[in-house]
């Protein structure tokens, strides 16, 4: 009998833990439907509540994920359920606004404030104050190497267009350590494609090899000004040489927010022939002198292998978001670049290029192997070599295109211009 008890015990409790076992893996399925259920996508276009105009560089912040807009003001980003959007921009008020209130259009409210005309700073205050500007950076970047610095993911997307014509696309995905300047990037997943109608008459052979180097310019530099050795940024040692510098505006005055706007225009004096020199405006946060955003403006850098330009202008926008013990983040980069030059000494022909590098939070999943590229490196090439996986770009969430990226990318994907092929041919 007792021998009987036990077994029909041993039967009971097996029973029981199947019964159990059963029950939690119901209840983890039910869990994971449940998370799955619980996000959703949502998209929305922001503007000025003011001008009516879109916005872009807009942070867009869920618990999910983060993003940014694009030059429409658009944006796709993943929410969950009973979440609040987080908006923020350097010159707008920020918002909270929970998923239950989105709408298809959002307005912010600008909270530029400009100087009173008699309002006049002397330059000697300015310069002291960028000052301790440059030695905050100074201490934080000194004798530290890229390694040194948190590993960032960014998308790539640049678009070229000869006259009224797009020739070229590229896109990639990035993974590069970052301080107030991207570089030692390494590519992980790229694609390009170029129309057959490229060198043409109408549309002449006029291209970037290495476009995303601009990503490298940053407004702040360790050293002096190297006036013959390259591009030279705003805040160097000696900076207030070769800067004529003033204030153009104060964002959010006499706040925690608050953000001083350093207009910076090179003395032409100081300027030699062959140097490149950057202006347009600094933004710095009054509390922490930390540089949250950079307008740059540089022109008449020179294209080698082009001596017929006659004109070329270079836009750029760096923001920048909190990074990890204290470092700056690069958020993204923006470059907007206009070349004219004469092409067989007719007409004037004109090529606009225009780029966009943005961090996304998580890292992609893909089965290549990371490539360091070097400034030496032949991006286009590299990329257009490599396989095309047609999977990983479509609905891809990290990815935001305007209406004419879109339409430029449906094209050239109907025709055939995406895949592996050879830009020496």
């Amino acid at each position: 009998m007792i021998r009987i008890f036990k077994k029909n015990e041993i039967h009971k409790n097996k029973i029981r833990m199947k019964i159990v076992l059963k029950t939690t893996i119901i209840v983890i399925l039910c869990n994971i439907a449940a998370l799955s259920m619980a996000q959703e996508t949502v998209t929305a276009h922001i503007f000025d509540a003011e001008t009516r105009k879109p916005i872009d560089l807009v942070a867009v912040v869920s618990s999910v994920n983060h993003t940014i807009t694009n030059r429409e003001g658009g944006f796709i980003v993943r929410v969950a359920s009973n979440d609040n959007l987080q908006l923020h921009h350097i010159s707008y008020y920020p918002q909270n606004i929970p998923i239950g209130q989105l709408g298809d259009t959002i307005f912010l409210q600008p909270r530029v404030i400009e100087l009173a005309e008699l309002v006049v700073m002397p330059r000697e205050s300015i310069v002291r104050k960028l000052t301790e500007v440059w030695y905050r950076y100074y201490n934080l970047l000194r004798n530290r190497r890229d390694r040194d610095f948190p590993v960032q993911t960014f998308y790539y997307r640049q678009l070229t267009q000869n006259n009224d014509v797009y020739v070229e696309f590229i896109e990639a995905f990035f993974t590069s350590p970052t301080s107030v300047r991207v570089r030692e990037l390494y590519l992980q997943e790229g694609r390009f494609a170029r129309a057959n109608r490229y060198g043409t008459k109408e549309a002449p052979n006029f291209q970037f090899t290495n476009y995303f180097i601009f990503s490298h310019i940053s407004p702040f530099s360790l050293d002096n000004a190297r006036i013959r050795d390259g591009v030279n940024p705003f805040l160097v040692r000696d900076f207030e040489r070769y800067y004529d510098i003033n204030i153009a505006r104060i964002i959010s005055p006499n706040s925690d927010g608050e953000v001083i706007v350093y207009q910076f225009i090179p003395f032409q004096e100081m300027i030699s022939e062959d140097a490149i020199m950057l202006s347009g405006q600094l933004y710095v946060r009054t509390r922490d002198l930390a540089i949250v955003r950079a307008e740059i403006l540089a022109s008449d850098v020179g294209v080698r292998g082009f001596p017929n330009v006659t004109n070329e202008t270079h836009h750029f926008t760096i923001t920048y978001r909190e990074g990890v013990r204290v470092y700056p983040i690069v958020e993204s980069v923006r470059a907007e670049s206009v070349i004219t030059f004469l092409w067989q000494g007719e007409s004037p022909q004109q090529v606009r290029v225009s780029s966009l590098l943005y961090a996304v939070d998580h890292p992609i999943e893909t089965q290549r192997r990371a490539r360091n590229l070097r400034q030496s490196d032949n991006l286009l090439n590299i990329v257009a070599r490599s396989r095309h996986n047609q999977e990983f770009w479509d609905d891809n969430p990290f990815i935001k295109r305007t209406a004419i990226e879109q339409r430029v990318l449906n094209d050239f994907n109907r025709a055939g211009y995406f895949g592996t092929m050879n830009l020496n041919e």
